[in-house]
């Protein structure tokens, strides 16, 4: 099941989250979130599910993460915001 994310994964490249979250882990953790949260729409434990089964590994080059680290993503996005905010904007 390597295509919705693959192809999410392109979207996100093409409207410009890529370039406003970065390519660290955790910014790759956030973009995980982002998609698995349009693609799947269930809490935080079940995406950490839903990844097991959909390539993030070589989709986003993710290797084993759990909730905890996916709450650790919410609270960088939470103090990026204003950044990711502005870098999106300037993307349109």
């Amino acid at each position: 099941v390597f295509a919705v994310l693959e192809v999410l994964n392109q979207l996100a490249g093409k409207v410009g989250i890529n370039k406003a979250l970065g390519s660290s882990r955790i910014a790759q953790l956030t973009k995980f979130l982002i998609l698995a949260r349009i693609a799947h729409q269930g809490s935080r434990l079940s995406a950490v599910r839903w990844a097991q089964d959909h390539a993030v590994e070589e989709v986003l080059a993710l290797s084993y993460f759990d909730q905890n680290d996916l709450y650790e993503a919410l609270d960088w996005v939470a103090d990026n915001q204003e950044k990711i905010e502005k870098t999106l904007y300037l993307c349109i």
